[in-house]
């Protein structure tokens, strides 16, 4: 079984909201700092607003941000009908990209209420005399989450300001806060609106809270009752015949910088057959990979077992180990000497196309045991390659050509921020 690649899809916006009040003093309880205050009428809530800080208990949300948003401001402008207004909201990505969306909110019993992927209410809490803040509570799927979004008429507040907003997210028990104040420059009202933002979002929102439960947050679930001793502890391997077959490849974590990259940016789906090589202990694994892009190709690599490891060259030399794991199932820990440095591996092949919860629960308290990356789920939504797939003679040369690009620092240090921006990415299912 091997590590190869994927294609990511980044989708944008986060979601800009508002809030108002009057100054108060650090130095007031809790239930001072999160009484309601009355909004009667919109009059004050119309005009531009420059997004300060924010908070969003929702999974992904704090990502989003750091990720794509530079700055935002919003346009609060009164509607025909009473107590309706229109938030159009513009924001600055981090690449100098501007784009807008807008929604309608109502002002009603001193909330604002307005639907937004769900359906979203807003009171305002105090803050400084010329910002608006708004606790908002709202119901995705079933799950309610808390946001607080700080904006100002200008473009930064003072500490002593700021400060007041950090506490009253502390009083609510609330992730750090994300300071999102610029004073750079903002998009302007030319900016074009995005289209099908509240769709994207809509789809978007539904993996991260789906693929949460199922994958990511596989680790929140009952705990492995083993110690890292026994997860780790080496099998026996005398013989190639319980690895001959077909392995459909469900779940990864590797070490080396570029490979979670590669993973997502060209692989959909991949199997293994081991195959009886030659000599006696010998093996040839012929790896299927169906692409994101939908071609399929396929390549060998000859191996030796010997001493219960898996042996084999592919460029640079590898040694593999077998862990435990479900009694269908194939676990192999392996140790890569790419430029004097050793690089592990963790990679979980199963006779069946899909492992259960708690199988995958085990594969990620060794991934934990071991101290390796996030792992990486490989779930196909298509097709598996045939085993009639045409062999890409290439394959080798393009992977010597992949490590001899990273002995440059400054390739791997490329290779270690874009597996960061993966992961984080991944890890609240954004791709």
């Amino acid at each position: 079984m091997g590590n190869v690649s994927m294609l990511v899809v980044c989708v944008a916006v986060i979601f800009s909201l508002v809030s108002v009040s009057q100054t108060a003093p650090v130095s007031q309880t809790c239930e001072e700092l999160l009484k309601p205050i009355e909004m009667k009428t919109t009059d004050l809530l119309n005009g531009n607003w420059y997004k300060i800080a924010s908070l969003n208990t929702q999974i992904g949300a704090r990502t989003m941000v750091k990720l794509l948003m530079k700055n935002m401001w919003s346009q609060i402008s009164p509607m025909p009908l009473p107590n309706m207004l229109s938030n159009t909201f513009y924001m600055k990505a981090w690449d100098g990209s501007c784009a807008s969306y807008n929604f309608n909110m109502t002002l009603e019993d001193n909330k604002l209420k307005w639907t937004y992927i769900g359906p979203m209410t807003s009171s305002f809490l105090s803050t400084c005399p010329d910002c608006i803040l708004l606790l908002t509570i709202f119901t995705i799927h079933g799950r309610f989450h808390t946001a607080m979004d700080l904006y100002s008429r200008r473009r930064e507040i003072t500490a002593g300001e700021l400060l007041h907003f950090k506490t009253q997210a502390d009083c609510r028990n609330l992730s750090s806060v994300i300071v999102i104040q610029s004073t750079t420059e903002h998009c302007p009202v030319t900016a074009e609106s995005i289209p099908n933002l509240e769709e994207n979002l809509k789809k978007m929102v539904y993996i991260m809270e789906r693929e949460d439960v199922n994958l990511v947050s596989v680790s929140q679930m009952a705990p492995v009752s083993h110690t890292c001793e026994e997860l780790l502890k080496p099998l026996e391997m005398k013989t190639i015949d319980p690895l001959i077959g077909n392995w459909h490849v469900l779940a990864s974590s590797n070490n080396q910088p570029g490979v979670r990259t590669l993973h997502k940016l060209g692989m959909d789906s991949l199997w293994s057959k081991f195959s009886p090589g030659p000599l006696p202990n010998t093996l040839t694994d012929t790896l299927h990979m169906r692409s994101r892009h939908g071609p399929c190709f396929s390549f060998n690599i000859s191996m030796t077992l010997e001493d219960n490891k898996l042996k084999w060259t592919n460029v640079v030399p590898s040694t593999s180990i077998f862990l435990p794991t479900c009694p269908d199932c194939l676990l192999i820990q392996s140790f890569t000497t790419v430029h004097g440095t050793i690089y592990t591996s963790l990679a979980l092949g199963s006779r069946r196309k899909e492992v259960t919860v708690h199988e995958l629960l085990a594969f990620n308290a060794q991934v934990e045991c071991l101290n390796l990356p996030r792992p990486i789920f490989i779930k196909s939504k298509t097709e598996y390659c045939p085993v009639t797939t045409e062999q890409n003679l290439e394959m080798e040369d393009s992977y010597r050509k992949m490590i001899d690009s990273s002995a440059d620092g400054f390739v791997m240090a490329a290779f270690r921020v874009t597996d960061y921006l993966i992961e984080k990415a991944e890890c609240f299912g954004l791709i």
